[in-house]
């Protein structure tokens, strides 16, 4: 557990939120944050908000499908589009519509886009299944997490005021909810199991919300062409780089519930009990199996 605090201690800080220590967080991560948020945002950009490990590479694909038209993997990876990661002057040749995505708090994303209403698709997925993705994600792949327990994750996942990549998941989904009660029409959330259990009449309300109209030829192959065993296959993995032995790290298994295969029983209820009294007032519900 010692080590883990270690670890956790060299990443950079932002306002109480760990970020990645990408690149462009080297030199001045106030002049970065603040960038991002006075970004120049475009009425036709769309803008893909996630908490990690919630759906969003899946989701990049599927929007990028829609609007091309061409239903075939991209050499782009989210990391490309993602605000945190990329040079921000990057953006400006891209044409339109741009997909730009974020995991940052909503407090954080781009004044410009939210007070024009401009369109947000917002991507979210049950929180045990997140954070049993997110420990197979670290755990023998990043410094510092070699013989990381699933215990010790959990124990530290589940206290209260401790710093985290990204902030707090409960924090950033109450925020959401709150924007959604207010911004309903602009906002299209999605969530990574009504896509895995209903993947056409979803991604169809998506399309539709984008503005793009296809036909059932195309939503047929889409529906192949963004499995998870094609992804899986074919699409870029950039983080592999982070895996020893290569292995990807972005596609593992791609179910609903395998978060029973990690949670104890008294894991299970303590976890529920905490969302039971963080998110009671939240708009926002998941499904857990």
């Amino acid at each position: 557990m010692d080590k883990l605090i270690s670890t956790v201690s060299k990443i950079p800080y932002y306002h109480g939120i760990l970020l990645p220590d990408y690149p462009e967080f080297e030199n001045d991560v106030e002049k970065k944050m603040l960038d991002i948020k006075n970004f120049d945002s475009r009425e036709s950009d769309i803008l893909l908000c996630s908490f990690m490990k919630s759906g969003s590479h899946w989701s990049l694909e599927i929007i990028s499908m829609l609007i091309s038209g061409i239903c075939d993997v991209t050499k782009e990876t989210v990391l490309s589009s993602n605000l945190e990661y990329t040079r921000l002057d990057a953006f400006e040749d891209r044409p339109n519509p741009r997909i730009i995505h974020s995991h940052l708090p909503l407090k954080f994303l781009p004044a410009k886009h939210l007070e024009k209403a401009y369109k947000t698709v917002l991507v979210m997925r049950n929180p045990k299944d997140r954070l049993a993705s997110y420990y197979f994600t670290i755990v023998g792949k990043m410094p510092g997490f070699e013989n990381l327990k699933w215990s010790d994750y959990f124990n530290r996942i589940i206290q209260e005021g401790v710093p985290r990549m990204y902030g707090d998941w409960f924090d950033y989904t109450l925020e959401w909810s709150k924007e959604l009660k207010k911004n309903p029409t602009n906002i299209f959330p999605i969530f990574y199991e009504d896509l895995k259990k209903n993947f056409a009449v979803n991604v169809k309300r998506l399309g539709e919300f984008l503005g793009v109209e296809r036909d059932a030829s195309f939503y047929s192959e889409i529906e192949q062409k963004c499995s998870f065993e094609y992804m899986k296959k074919n699409k870029a993995d950039d983080l592999v780089a982070i895996d020893p032995k290569g292995r990807s790290t972005l596609y593992r298994k791609g179910e609903i519930g395998d978060w029973k295969n990690l949670f104890t029983v008294a894991q299970n209820e303590q976890f529920d009990e905490l969302l039971q009294r963080k998110m009671s007032d939240s708009m926002i519900h998941f499904q857990f199996e």
